[in-house]
């Protein structure tokens, strides 16, 4: 077989792991943003697990608890929500941490990973950030897919999602 054909079937094999698995997503875009080593652990599987139940619908409300530096926030807050667009674009989010730099820097990462080479190219014929709204803080798709990132306190007034999630 020929080293191209056989590069593009290995290619095609790890989009499909990829979109079947939002743990194959995790590990597979883990290296986007994050210059860590990712060291892969049962909690990062079952936590994967609990995330795709929440896209199912199957779990309405997960709260986390992991000590801090245990990859709770990369999964939860930046390749979750690009994963659940690649499955439906339509999808609003409404993302808040208790600062706004802080829900910024995760907004700025989630638009990294949708962006990337890989996800444009895999995907890209799905998921296209909208020109008209592209700011750190809320972004939007072709679709009208939204992400809306706000810090404790502010308002969210007005702004509807599907998911929401709140990071420490």
């Amino acid at each position: 077989m020929e080293t191209n054909k056989l590069f593009e079937l290995l290619n095609d094999e790890a989009r499909i792991q990829c979109e079947e698995s939002f743990y194959a997503f995790f590990v597979h875009f883990w290296d986007i943003h994050s210059s860590d080593e990712l060291v892969p652990n049962w909690h990062l599987q079952l936590m994967a697990e609990h995330l795709e139940a929440v896209y199912e619908g199957q779990i309405k409300k997960l709260i986390i608890n992991i000590p801090p530096r245990f990859s709770k926030s990369t999964p939860c807050s930046i390749l979750f929500p690009a994963w659940c667009w690649i499955k439906n674009p339509r999808l609003k989010w409404i993302f808040s941490s208790y600062a706004a730099s802080v829900s910024n820097d995760f907004s700025v990462k989630r638009r990294e990973v949708i962006q990337s080479d890989n996800y444009q190219k895999w995907w890209g014929n799905n998921v296209r950030l909208a020109r008209d709204q592209n700011q750190k803080s809320y972004f939007k798709n072709d679709q009208q897919g939204m992400m809306f990132s706000t810090s404790t306190g502010s308002s969210v007034t007005g702004i509807g999602c599907d998911i929401m999630v709140i990071d420490d």
